[in-house]
């Protein structure tokens, strides 16, 4: 029995000896094999960095300088008026006076108009939709005469395409008008009035407020800089230009009415609008085209501010047309940038690779005494975007201190 035990008692030891050596021997196969992975990642990383290439760019940014042409000196109306002048495509020329949103009158019907057109767009020598007037439209409108508001005519059953909607709504400046076409496009006045401020943001107009669609509320307030922004770019539609540059028109129910614009027809002006209330005093938005060297452009202007009585909008026009007059004298044709190659961009390391940093320049027009400067941004470059016609930065041309261009730096040949 001693013997047999015994021999059973060396076999189990035996075996423990060998489960350790084998535990042992896969523990150290396992560590190796970490250690050889660990290794191949840094061999991996190391050899990775070597390879990818590391680029060096030399942007040597044009010079400031000041625009120099005919010598003049803009002939702004007096304060507290707040003013400000631009041209049609290329931005807000100067202002003038004290920067302060102030009520704008009928001069928001610029906003009610701007989104109607944008969400119902109209080609030239078409109507637009049509709108049957209701019984509520024509009450309304028996509100606002009680109230003095300026209004037009209506009548339920009057069937009134988008087209003639807008002309009362520019030409004679109808509140009930203004109402209608909120509710049009939107479920409640409410609504439309939440996407006037919305739009407003999306224009870059910060220092606007809208409350209603039609301007009697004080609180539809804004800056002479803001409403040029607009101004600019509602006038670039065609049938804007057409409604805006009627002295007066024949409506189906309420018959001849005449434009508020006394500026209408002066040097050629087409436009566009005009405020007034005893709260906002007078506000005159106008449109003039003008003849730059066998180019036809547009000069807007807006006027705000200016108290007094209704009759005070003659006098804002006869601002309007010194202003006009004063900036065409000092304009002129400008290059941005002032040249088109603005660096390098190279390989470090001894490689070939070289490209040019390019920009697309324009044209465009700006009062003479304007500073122009120049500043940069250049993106993270890495080797997927070294190619020919890859974006690689911006460029920023500050014309003054109201109009910023900026251009996309590509790399060239």
């Amino acid at each position: 029995m001693r013997g047999s035990y015994s021999t059973s008692r060396h076999h189990r030891i035996a075996q423990r000896r060998e489960v350790f050596r084998k535990r042992r021997r896969n523990s150290l196969v396992g560590a190796t094999i970490i250690v050889i992975l660990f290794i191949a990642l840094i061999s991996a990383s190391l050899s990775s960095g070597i390879a990818k290439p590391i680029f060096r760019t030399n942007v040597s940014l044009p010079q400031s300088y000041t625009v120099s042409a005919v010598s003049s000196r803009i002939q702004w109306p007096p304060n507290p008026i707040e003013s400000a002048v631009g041209v049609v495509g290329s931005g807000v020329l100067a202002t003038s006076g004290n920067v302060t949103p102030k009520p704008l009158a009928s001069v928001t019907k610029l906003m009610t108009a701007y989104i109607i057109l944008k969400d119902f767009p109209m080609a030239v020598g078409s109507n637009g939709f049509n709108y049957t007037v209701t019984m509520r439209d024509q009450t309304e409108w028996a509100k606002d005469v009680s109230q003095g508001d300026s209004e037009s005519r209506v009548a339920a059953g009057e069937v009134l395409n988008e087209r003639t909607l807008l002309t009362y709504l520019l030409i004679p400046s109808a509140d009930n008008v203004a109402v209608i076409l909120a509710r049009i496009d939107a479920k409640t006045v409410a609504e439309f009035v939440t996407k006037m401020n919305v739009q407003a943001k999306v224009l870059g107009m910060y220092n606007t407020t809208y409350l209603d669609p039609s301007g009697l509320n004080p609180g539809d307030v804004s800056t002479a800089y803001d409403q040029t922004v607009l101004a600019m770019k509602l006038i670039q539609n065609p049938v804007v230009r057409q409604i805006v540059n009627q002295p007066s028109i024949n409506f189906p129910v309420s018959g001849w009415q005449q434009s508020t614009n006394p500026m209408l027809g002066v040097d050629g002006t087409f436009g566009i609008k005009t405020g007034f209330t005893p709260q906002a005093g007078g506000v005159l938005v106008f449109a003039t085209p003008f003849d730059y060297q066998g180019t036809s452009l547009t000069i807007v202007g807006v006027m705000i501010g200016l108290a007094g009585t209704y009759s005070i909008l003659k006098q804002l026009a006869h601002y309007g047309q010194l202003l006009f007059q004063s900036v065409t004298a000092g304009l002129t044709k400008v290059n941005l940038p002032s040249q088109n190659v603005i660096g390098q961009i190279a390989e470090i390391g001894g490689s070939n690779l070289k490209f040019n940093l390019d920009v697309h320049g324009i044209s465009t027009y700006l009062e003479s005494g304007t500073q122009i400067t120049y500043s940069k941004k250049i993106f993270h470059l890495n080797e997927s975007s070294m190619r020919q016609g890859s974006v690689v930065g911006t460029l920023y041309v500050s014309a003054g201190n109201l109009t910023t261009f900026r251009f996309k730096i590509y790399i060239g040949q």
